[in-house]
């Protein structure tokens, strides 16, 4: 398992990798948040993913209808405006049937340098040859550099492709000079081909690997995020897609917050058993409790089953960013693993996954 720790460099900026990534769904939170005048919104997340999940009726009629386009582009360059000075990355999500043809990439580019994205996704028809995404690559990649445009061309790749094509893609990409590829996450268990093929071909390339789509927790408790930097990724953006219809969240009557010291979601009665009452985090909405920086007190101004979701989303987020920070240290000093053997909720997804025993001090790797 190879960890690796690096930094971008993009747009003046010198970012530090792995990191976690601020998704257009968090950053609305925290605008909502900030106009209850509780809190001042201050997300430390360098680069913001702009996420937008598109139905695919809606697709049909962008595509003939300029009006519908238009209405989609100011969509997109509102969160695109929410981000501010951050770096941009565009996350279309789409129902996995369509077909993302050649004249959807197109339409779908134009709409990002209009909407001043940074790194423009370039659509790949799933399953697609490798000769067919080369094509697509290389005929996107000359749209915005005739468009005027600085932004980075950024391919996308699912992690649930065929294993047979999946890697020929990955070397198409570093074959066309590509400086940035978005992988959207798929189940490990069921594609690990895949995941080995990073870990065993990726490593060591000098591209930026980005993850979208990524489960908020696995295991239960998990938190899924900080475990994927073992798969040689450098960042990571969680899931924001809604719902299908006819389905509806289960309401969680405790309150759930994420963990430094077990990088899980734990609930506000194993908070009580860890830290007593007190919050045990800097991020800005934790800050703002002032001298009554406790939990009950958390808890009592946060009141409201929308307002207190909104203030643990940004908590998570920033205390989740900020822990990508220490683990970038550990991988650096090669203490990753021990770094990961005392995280409570980590031995179990890494044992599944790598079949390593965390607690096996006898093991050697660039972790």
């Amino acid at each position: 398992m190879t960890a690796r720790a690096g930094m971008i460099k993009e747009s003046g900026n010198e970012i530090l990798t792995p990191t976690r990534v601020l998704n257009s769904t968090e950053l609305e939170n925290g605008l909502k948040l900030e106009k209850c005048k509780l809190v001042k919104v201050d997300f430390p997340h360098p680069i913001t993913e702009v996420t937008h999940y598109i139905k695919t009726d809606s697709i049909y009629s962008m595509i003939k209808n300029a009006e519908a386009s238009n209405g989609l582009k100011n969509q997109v360059e509102e969160k695109s405006k929410n981000a501010g000075q951050r770096i941009t990355i565009f996350h279309p999500v789409f129902d996995k049937s369509l077909k993302t043809d050649d004249r959807l990439n197109s339409i779908m580019i134009d709409l990002q340098i209009q909407s001043d994205i940074d790194a423009v996704s370039i659509l790949d028809d799933y399953n697609s040859s490798p000769e067919e995404f080369e094509n697509r690559i290389k005929s996107s990649i000359k749209q915005i550099e005739d468009s005027d445009s600085v932004a980075e061309p950024m391919p996308t790749i699912r992690l649930d492709s065929d294993e047979r094509i999946f890697g020929r893609k990955l070397k198409v990409c570093v074959g066309n000079r590509i400086n940035i590829i978005n992988l959207t996450y798929a189940p490990i268990k069921e594609n690990y081909h895949n995941y080995s093929y990073l870990i065993n071909n990726m490593a060591d390339e000098d591209v930026w690997l980005h993850l979208s789509e990524v489960g908020n927790k696995i295991f239960n408790k998990s938190s899924l995020i900080h475990a994927m930097p073992l798969f040689s990724i450098d960042s990571f953006a969680l899931k924001s897609r809604p719902f299908p219809p006819g389905t509806y969240k289960k309401r969680i009557s405790v309150p759930k917050r994420f963990d430094t010291k077990t990088l899980g979601q734990i609930d506000v009665n194993e908070h009580k058993q860890m830290y007593g009452d007190k919050l045990n985090c800097d991020c800005f909405v934790d800050i703002n409790m002032d001298k009554q920086r406790t939990l009950n007190n958390f808890l009592n101004v946060f009141n409201g089953a929308q307002l207190l979701k909104q203030a643990l989303v940004c908590h998570d987020a920033c205390s989740s960013f900020n822990e990508f920070l220490k683990a970038r240290n550990k991988i650096i000093g090669r203490n990753y693993r021990n770094y990961l053997r005392n995280k409570k909720y980590m031995h179990l997804p890494v044992k599944r996954f790598f079949k390593i025993d965390l607690g096996n001090k006898t093991i050697n790797g660039n972790y």
